[in-house]
């Protein structure tokens, strides 16, 4: 893709004909489609996103599939964009299609991951995968890179053959251990499986593994319907070896015990009657990526109002037919049946296939950051994702969830509550969920937007069983069309709830939100903040109490620059940290952000007219529940603005906790303040009072300015203004902020 937002069509092409594509049968799971009953049009519709589905999860197979930041990504956008298309070619339907880039902390392309298994009659090729990095930007992520450096598409593959060394138990690593080196190490999955081992007792495995120092590591999964025993959750992304980061490893990939037939292996004992083992690894990271959204409007008969309905098109390095190749097929089916029906809807309607979305949800949060104008007029979203294929004994049923406004003492979901009975009264086992929703929706959160995600699963059975990725064969190498086609009776209920709701079928729009009708307007100023899933994952919490005490909270998006004219109607401006991608000798250092001259002037004379100023300092990038991610090299930027109050962020490390200085000019409504532990960054000041302080650090400092009544606080943590939960120690403190913009 280029920046332009084009995705280029002869990368696809290339890509896909240098692939070796092999069948990935799924025991036990039928290979035709089920019949749901119904009407023909009903019956038709569930053929047509069965095939969507297929086509989309055999994108990049073997490359790593449509891993965030990577071809087969690329090449799942312009096969949905190519159904537009040549929809709004063939019919009245007023669709316009646009394609938005953004950047990724890791992208990656793995150009190689091939298997050759030798049972003494010469070798015989079998389909493997590689595992992926994390989203996380450090020296970890570049072993993930067959070269070691970040940053070049240059070819170089590794190889490495051997003798296998097959490790079942702990018995067996014991040996491989003393054996200190050679062979290749077939390893059962199982051993290193957090789902099923603990992450403590996987962690020490792997790292036994790792110490042993075989020439590649071949880890093995099969399947399984049965609770309890592995079948390769989070095998590609997210196993216990992203979480290492020591020193290089051999070349690690993974297959599937049921694709190892024409080697003569069908069983754990037939991998002794191999001769020798070859792999094959070559892939590249890239520090930053790139991803993107295909953004669908369909325009309403009003206007003024609109609907999202949303679906993450990447996935794991895996098939991802149900996660979430399915919610991308939904969507489209939606397309078709306005099409096909030749209904206007009653609002513009808003399709949207997100990317990134297993990396943090990225591609939503870049789409809720660039369209705050459309927030504004939104009435709902509605995200899918994601239908599941449960284990043994299960019965999840359509669950709808969201992040009610608990933080402010109010637990209704309206929204997800009209959802529900939607679903009930169509004899669909549905209920609800008050756990976020997890995907896509969350993006939209803190800018006060009713929000709901559907996705297949009993959360109650789900927990119990081990988490929603292990219980419904998600986040594994089963996740195929097969097992989709075995739920197409409820992949055809999932699109009868979107569709009624694409169509208005769902909720009175005057009763969806909870909030009071805002009477101030504060601004989250992200210009430098290339994270964009920041606010999303850090200040949820915290915009929710803003609105429910009458504050609209808006986003300054990065890129966009600040101007006395963007802060007019402005109240409250929080300036999010300067925040890039390029990490400091990993990577190629392309750009730097920070403030200008001319911004740090604008938001001095914002606060000399009487506004008030938030300084928001981060030593980190954030994640959930105030989890410390990346480093960040830009913390030191924010003194472009502070040095212009008397302020400055200084070197060194903050980890005391945060106690509220008392008589303070301000009442920060509580003794002492939640942080994120080891984020903040010391405050130096030379006018103005400390309101808090960790230790002898100040913490929080209050500065007045001018005679309008303009003043600045500055904040030595992010994390302060971040948690997660619906009790936050913080919550008065950010009422008081809340009051501040009220009285402006």
């Amino acid at each position: 893709m280029n920046r332009s937002g084009t995705i280029t069509v002869p990368l696809c092409v290339f890509v896909l004909a240098a692939c070796t594509v092999f069948p990935h049968p799924s025991p036990g799971t039928p290979t035709g489609a089920t019949s749901v009953g119904g009407t023909s049009a009903e019956s038709d519709a569930v053929v047509r996103m069965l095939e969507d589905i297929r086509a989309i999860s055999t994108i990049g197979a073997h490359r790593g599939w449509r891993t965030a930041g990577s071809p087969g990504e690329a090449m799942a956008f312009e096969f949905v964009a190519g159904k537009l298309e040549a929809l709004a070619a063939n019919s009245s339907l007023q669709l316009e299609v646009t394609r938005e880039t953004y950047r990724l902390p890791v992208g990656s392309q793995i150009h190689e991951a091939r298997l050759w298994l030798d049972a003494g009659t010469g070798e015989v090729e079998a389909p493997a995968d590689a595992i992926c990095c994390s989203r996380r930007a450090d020296a970890a992520a570049l072993y993930f890179d067959s070269d070691g450096q970040a940053g070049d598409l240059e070819a170089y593959p590794v190889e490495v053959s051997g003798v296998p060394l097959r490790v079942r138990t702990a018995d067996d690593l014991a040996r491989l251990r003393a054996s200190r080196g050679g062979g290749i190490a077939v390893v059962d999955f199982a051993l290193v499986d957090t789902y099923v081992q603990g992450t403590e007792v996987a962690s020490r495995n792997a790292r036994s593994l790792l110490e042993a120092r075989p020439a590649g590591i071949l880890l093995v999964t099969r399947f399984s319907n049965k609770v309890g025993e592995s079948h390769g959750t989070q095998l590609a992304v997210g196993s216990i070896f992203t979480r290492m980061a020591d020193e290089p490893w051999p070349p690690i990939l993974y297959a599937r015990l049921e694709d190892l037939g024409p080697a003569g292996v069908s069983t754990w004992d037939d991998l002794d009657t191999l001769h020798a083992i070859r792999l094959q690894w070559d892939a590249d990271i890239l520090m930053p990526g790139e991803s993107a959204n295909l953004v669908a409007r369909i325009p309403g008969a009003d206007g003024d109002h609109a609907i999202i309905v949303g679906a993450m098109l990447d996935s794991v390095n895996i098939p991802g037919a149900m996660d979430n190749a399915a919610g991308a097929s939904v969507l489209l089916e939606v397309a078709r049946r306005l099409a096909i029906e030749g209904q206007q809807p009653p609002v513009d309607l808003y399709l949207v296939w997100f990317g990134a979305e297993e990396v943090g949800l990225v591609g939503s949060s870049y789409f809720a950051a660039t369209h705050q104008a459309l927030l504004d007029e939104t009435l709902a979203v509605l995200t899918i994702d994601c239908l599941g294929s449960p284990l043994d004994g299960l019965t999840p049923r359509l669950t709808f969830g969201s992040w009610p406004y608990g933080v402010a003492g109010q637990m209704r979901m309206p929204w997800v509550e009209d959802l529900v009975a939607f679903a009930l009264g169509a004899g669909f086992s549905a209920g609800p969920s008050t756990s976020g929703g997890g995907s896509d929706n969350m993006s939209f959160v803190v800018y006060d937007v009713p929000n709901a995600n559907l996705i297949y699963m009993n959360e109650d059975e789900m927990n119990e069983a081990g988490g929603i990725h292990y219980a419904i064969h998600i986040h594994d190498p089963y996740d195929e069309a097969a097992l989709a086609e075995k739920e197409s009776a409820t992949l055809a209920r999932m699109f009868d709830v979107a569709y009624a709701a694409s169509t208005g079928e769902i909720g009175e729009a005057s009763s969806l939100r909870v909030s009071p009708r805002p009477e101030a307007r504060a601004l989250l100023v992200g210009s430098h903040t290339e994270a964009v899933d920041l606010p999303m994952t850090t200040l949820a919490s915290f915009g929710i109490v803003l609105a429910m005490e009458g504050v609209d909270v808006d986003l300054l998006p990065y890129g966009a620059p600040v101007t006395l004219e963007a802060l007019g109607t402005v109240d409250m401006a929080i300036l999010l940290p300067v925040m890039d991608y390029p990490v400091t000798g990993l990577g190629p250092e392309p750009y730097d952000e920070s403030w200008t001259p001319a911004e740090a002037e604008a938001i001095e004379q914002f606060v000399e007219q009487g506004g008030l100023l938030v300084l928001a300092a981060s030593r980190h990038q954030l994640g959930w529940t105030n989890a410390l991610w990346d480093a960040n090299e830009d913390w030191a930027d924010m003194n472009t603005v502070a040095e212009r109050f008397g302020i400055s962020f200084a070197a060194g490390d903050q980890t005391d906790p945060v106690t509220v200085v008392s008589g303070g000019s301000l009442n920060l409504g509580v003794n002492s303040l939640e942080s994120a532990e080891g984020n903040g960054v010391p405050i130096v000041y030379s006018a103005g009072e400390a309101l808090a302080r960790a230790g002898q650090s100040p913490a929080v400092v209050y500065v007045a300015v001018g005679d309008a009544g303009g003043g600045v606080i500055a904040v030595s943590d992010l994390g302060m203004l971040g948690s997660y939960g619906y009790d936050p120690r913080n919550v008065p403190f950010w009422r008081m902020l809340a009051q501040l913009a009220l009285e402006r």
